[in-house]
């Protein structure tokens, strides 16, 4: 079914989409996935226990195609898919990170503040604030930093892994703070050791 095609009247009904995934966010118990196709896109809800039954869980990161089925619910007006097992969620083109195609640091300018990227470069400094880690990457193009707040960093499952040289791979949220351009992941799966 088209994403476009699901409305209210479906409220409780269990629907089958497939998509690309546009944004992933950590929750309190669970994640939520943006999936979009031609027609639309739609948050998508797994809980903890659905994802702990999906054998490729890490692999669920912005830039992969999926197919899945669920019930539709609503929550505070946004209508959203919710599947009740993890059979009901397949991987069906993961994203290879290798060949993924980065943003340039350079172009950030360009693609403008509130826009979701994927960047790729070296970490150059790691610096410590009262909310959390800035990386400070470069690609040859240009420099940029990746803000991971406390939430993020501190279930970061690669945090030992970010070392000064390191290439990393990061999906996020695109802002301008203070004359610098920052990427903000939302999901500890978006920030990903490259080498």
């Amino acid at each position: 079914m088209n994403i476009s095609e699901i409305n209210t009247s479906q409220l409780n009904e269990i629907v089958e989409i497939s998509g690309q995934i546009a944004g992933v966010w950590d929750l309190t118990k669970g994640r939520k996935y943006q999936v979009r196709d031609d027609s639309g896109e739609i948050p998508v809800i797994l809980w903890d226990d659905i994802l702990e039954a999906i054998p490729a869980r890490e692999r669920l990161r912005a830039g992969a195609m999926v197919a899945l089925s669920g019930r539709v619910s609503e929550y505070k007006g946004e209508l959203r898919v919710v599947p009740a097992e993890g059979a009901q969620v397949q991987l069906t083109q993961p994203v290879d990170d290798a060949t993924r195609p980065a943003t340039k640091l350079a172009d950030l300018p360009t693609v403008g503040a509130g826009q979701s990227v994927w960047v790729a470069g070296a970490i150059t400094a790691l610096h410590a604030f009262s909310k959390g880690v800035k990386l400070h990457i470069t690609d040859g193009s240009g420099e940029a930093t990746v803000l991971l707040w406390e939430n993020i960093y501190d279930a970061l499952p690669v945090k030992e892994r970010l070392k000064i040289s390191r290439r990393v791979g990061v999906f996020g949220e695109l802002s301008h703070f203070r004359d610098e351009w920052e990427i903000v992941p939302r999901s500890i799966i978006e920030v990903v050791i490259l080498e």
